[in-house]
């Protein structure tokens, strides 16, 4: 028996559980019947995981997925954006829905302009990549970082 996973469409095997971001599970019954690789999901598929993952877990850090009452937010273009959660260690296929989703946008698509979107991140994932983040309960705003230009 096979101990370890591997994309059920292109057959790329998972190396690493650091590399395991971005992948989806597939569940049929109940039961794990599978696992899709970030470069083999469809935009459909990003969206739905970006929508599960915000509202299942709406108290944890969007990196690492610990509870955290600390935040921060970006403002700037939708693919600034999309840059500043890679910067934070999300891969860009999953950083492209969630941001997709966030803004209101079909799948695959951003919006021109402008956003302002606030995460939950935790302080030591913010830490590893030199930003800062503030209790996003307090009546005081948490750090926004701005695109220059």
């Amino acid at each position: 028996m096979k101990s370890s996973i591997e994309c059920i469409r292109c057959r790329r095997e998972l190396g690493q559980i650091e590399s395991a971001e971005g992948w989806n599970v597939i569940v049929g019954q109940g039961r794990v019947v599978g696992h899709v690789c970030p470069g083999c999901q469809t935009l459909q598929e990003n969206a739905e995981a970006a929508t599960r993952e915000s509202s299942e877990a709406n108290d944890s850090c969007i990196v690492c997925r610990r509870s955290t009452d600390t935040g921060l937010g970006f403002v700037g273009e939708a693919e600034w954006v999309v840059a500043g959660l890679t910067n934070l260690g999300i891969c860009e296929e999953r950083a492209f829905a969630v941001a997709s989703q966030m803004t209101g946008n079909p799948p695959g698509t951003l919006p021109d302009g402008e956003v302002s979107l606030a995460f939950r991140v935790c302080a030591d994932c913010a830490g590893k990549v030199d930003l800062v983040v503030g209790p996003l309960s307090s009546s005081d705003s948490f750090p926004a970082y701005r695109q220059k230009g």
